[in-house]
């Protein structure tokens, strides 16, 4: 920045650095906020999942007879036509393999289980359940396979909208501080600067295009409060540039007595001292010598 005129900098700007904080902050925020987010929006895809697979296995099940090996072959055919579903086991009430199809879940129902279980595998490619007959009201325990590959896609895709949104909410948060900045704070202080460094303080007169600032604000009292002692230091100036000419007239005047003085006092000095060729007439003689004075 040089004196005469604020120039605009990328680095140094006042409006950058406020407006990079403020997106710093966005950012934050948003990722605190991502973290359990993104943990709901899994739990949400695999509990979709979870309850599409159960309605396509049950409808397939309704569809049919009293399953058995004959028209095993035509449900699995409707089941898996149902892209969520790998593959099943059905169980008698009394714990024995009625029938399987598909990518067999390694899942196994428990003792006496009155509600759902699902396991997930370690890779996330597969959501294994086991439903009850309390569960899907038929008279059979069924454990599926179901597909979850699409679930870390989903969530990559997630992650993405929230991104966008940041960027989005961050540029016109941005935006709007960088102007409320501008027009209430960078734009008077830039006219205050500007109106100070135009001041040449050997001149007699200020200059008298004082911004327009309000006086409301803290702005505007510093404003008022710099005009102030800016008119304070020049008329203490002119108060000094008057008394060092009058001290300047007043050494003038002393010098030129003193150098009068100094004539003076060398002129009776030249006076008052004898010396060859001022008395011409000067006898010599040995022993009597006389000097005649004119």
């Amino acid at each position: 920045m040089g004196y005469g005129k604020f120039k605009w900098s990328l680095r140094d700007n006042l409006a950058s650095k406020v407006a990079a904080a403020v997106f710093l902050s966005i950012v934050i925020i948003e990722a605190v906020i991502l973290i359990p987010s993104y943990h709901n929006y899994e739990r949400d895809l695999l509990l979709r999942l979870e309850q599409v697979g159960r309605a396509s296995i049950v409808s397939a099940f309704l569809a049919q007879e009293t399953p058995n090996k004959r028209n095993l072959s035509a449900l699995e055919r409707a089941i898996v036509r149902e892209k969520e579903v790998a593959g099943g086991r059905l169980y008698h009430p009394n714990g024995s393999i009625i029938g399987e199809f598909g990518f067999l879940p390694d899942l196994k129902p428990g003792p006496e289980m009155k509600t759902a279980i699902k396991r997930r595998s370690p890779d996330g490619q597969w959501l294994e359940v086991v439903w009850p007959p309390e569960v899907t009201k038929l008279p059979w325990t069924v454990a599926g396979r179901l597909d979850a590959r699409w679930i870390k896609t989903e969530l990559i895709r997630f992650v993405w909208r929230i991104a966008g949104l940041v960027i989005l909410i961050s540029l016109v948060v941005c935006s709007a501080t960088v102007l409320i900045l501008h027009f209430l704070v960078l734009r008077r202080v830039r006219a205050l600067g500007n109106w100070l460094f135009g001041i040449d303080f050997e001149s007699e007169n200020l200059p008298q295009d004082f911004p327009k600032v309000n006086k409301d604000d803290e702005i505007g009292q510093m404003a008022s409060i710099l005009k102030d002692t800016v008119e304070h230091a020049a008329r203490n100036l002119s108060q000094i540039r008057s008394d060092r000419a009058v001290l300047d007239e007043d050494n003038q005047k002393l010098e030129e007595i003193i150098e009068h003085r100094t004539q003076e006092l060398r002129l009776s000095k030249e006076a008052a001292t004898p010396y060859p060729g001022r008395y011409p007439y000067i006898c010599r003689s040995s022993g009597s010598s006389r000097n005649r004075v004119p």
